[in-house]
């Protein structure tokens, strides 16, 4: 079910009050970047095997792409829906389960 929400004159007087709006502030990793960038700085500074550290994860980019490029990985943030949300990302899902689920 999606649900569809109105942003009114609010949001105008929320940006000049505070820099951000309340669903920037609610959603921290608005400031996301494609795996490319991190890719690259992972290909430039280290071996497969070696380990790749992110002390300020945010929502998980580059260490799942340095999992991805055979590194093993540590990624930190301070925030617990980042936790949360990179958990999701790496946890795996049975294919048999996931098509349970769509259906």
């Amino acid at each position: 079910m999606v649900k569809i929400v109105e942003i009114g004159d609010s949001l105008a007087t929320d940006m000049a009050e505070n820099g951000k709006t309340h669903f920037q502030r609610a959603f921290q990793y608005v400031a996301s970047f494609p795996p490319s960038i991190p890719h690259t700085f992972i290909n430039m500074y280290s071996d497969a095997g070696q380990m790749f550290v992110d002390p300020f994860s945010g929502k998980g980019t580059a260490p799942l792409q340095a999992l991805c490029m055979g590194r093993n990985a540590i990624g930190n943030d301070m925030s617990p829906v980042a936790y949360h949300y990179v958990h999701s990302r790496l946890k795996h899902i049975p294919l048999e389960r996931a098509l349970m689920m769509i259906e």
